[in-house]
């Protein structure tokens, strides 16, 4: 059955300071973000909340999800409380060495996230970038337009190690997104004022400007990687 794999879950990590937590990073298949304490769901006060992607079974802070392919959408299944999984009692140390461990617990293998089996990991989680993944992202629609998108909901960006005491510090938003917002705010000033046909001719030529613009960005980048010979 299709997601029915075992031990192919995402990981999550949460960073703890003076005996109180202080953010918790979320793992997908090709990015990871994370969130301040404030911005985390907790059970009982003490235990962070993530809700699991049904198909990708990526790891999130929200409830969130419509269902479709795009990047932070797989339905959560939130609402079926047979699901729920109180994942703090079943803990193991990553050094157990026991004879009855379950077997994907030394699995000879790397997870999508990049992470090796939990009793194979030879990294601190604390030196890792706060998040990964920062393919374009559009304001206006709410959606990723590329494969690795975590870096775009995290509340640090991935210049802040996870375990830094650094302030939040989101990501930049790129170019595609300013010139997106431009487009889109451009509409709804010509709009409210009722001039749809300036609106429109605003946006069409805003967007010949955008084509032009992802034109020659994929050209520089296609001569950087394959120069001419």
């Amino acid at each position: 059955e299709f997601g029915a794999h075992k031990g192919d879950w995402e990981r999550l990590a949460v960073h703890i300071q003076d005996d109180s937590i202080r953010r918790v990073r979320f793992h997908q298949h090709s990015g990871s973000y994370t969130k301040h304490r404030q911005d985390v769901e907790f059970y009982d006060l003490t235990h962070p909340v993530a809700y699991v992607g049904q198909d990708s079974h990526g790891s999130y802070h929200d409830q969130g999800g419509t269902g479709n392919c795009m990047y932070f959408q797989d339905h959560r299944r939130f609402e079926n409380h047979r699901l729920k999984l109180e994942s703090w009692k079943f803990l193991l140390n990553s050094q157990n060495r026991s004879d009855e461990l379950p077997e994907w617990f030394l699995a000879e293998r790397v997870y999508h996230d990049g992470f090796e089996a939990p009793g194979n990991l030879r990294r601190a989680s604390c030196t890792e970038p706060s998040c990964k993944g920062s393919d374009k992202w559009v304001k206006a629609t709410g959606t990723c337009t590329g494969t690795a998108c975590g870096c775009r909901k995290s509340d640090y960006c991935e210049d802040v190690a996870f375990g830094s005491v650094s302030n939040k510090k989101p990501c930049d938003d790129s170019w595609y997104n300013d010139a997106t917002d431009t487009i889109w705010e451009g509409l709804k000033y010509a709009s409210k004022n009722g001039n749809v046909d300036t609106a429109w001719s605003s946006s069409i030529y805003c967007l010949c400007i955008l084509a032009s613009i992802v034109a020659v960005s994929w050209a520089q980048q296609i001569a950087h990687e394959q120069p001419w010979r």
